[in-house]
């Protein structure tokens, strides 16, 4: 099934939206296609953006992972939807392996349902964090909207 990855100037209070019923919980095939949608968009919108212009220049690849410290490796499954992607994904543990080389870390923490067909996922590029709301069109999730919550401090040297 493929990911739509689409930006709207939707409403800005939809990352925060809740309702008093409990959210149904995320199927294991939609938490693959919320993670890819919102890879996808990383890469597309935010990526480019978190990086300075010299460390963009040299950018080889994007490591990615899943969870709190991006330890979890995307599935095999997940890296071959994600081979058109440029620059190319590796799963994260093997770049900290190789001690990144120009690539640099994406991460996608958590992703929790906030409706039937909306969900929300917090995520990590380079060293950035964001809130993403999402919504399923047509089989199909979205990232509707993002929320940079955190920047990282360069240090100096």
């Amino acid at each position: 099934m493929p990911v739509l990855i689409e930006v709207t100037r939707s409403n800005p209070n939809a990352l925060y939206q809740q309702s008093d019923r409990a959210a149904p919980p995320l199927s294991d095939a939609d938490l693959g296609l919320i993670r890819e949608a919102v890879v996808r968009y990383q890469i597309a919108h935010l990526t480019p953006n978190d990086l300075a212009a010299a460390a963009a220049a040299r950018l080889t690849g994007i490591c990615v992972g899943f969870g709190r410290s991006g330890g979890t490796d995307p599935s095999a499954a997940m890296l071959a939807a994600l081979k058109d992607v440029t620059p190319p994904i590796a799963p994260y543990n093997a770049c900290v392996k190789d001690d990144m080389r120009g690539r640099v870390p994406l991460w996608v923490v958590s992703v929790s349902s906030s409706g039937a067909d909306a969900a929300q996922a917090v995520g990590r590029s380079v060293q950035n964090s964001y809130l993403y709301a999402l919504e399923r069109r047509a089989g199909v999730w979205v990232v509707t909207a993002a929320k940079l919550t955190g920047r990282a401090m360069a240090r100096a040297h």
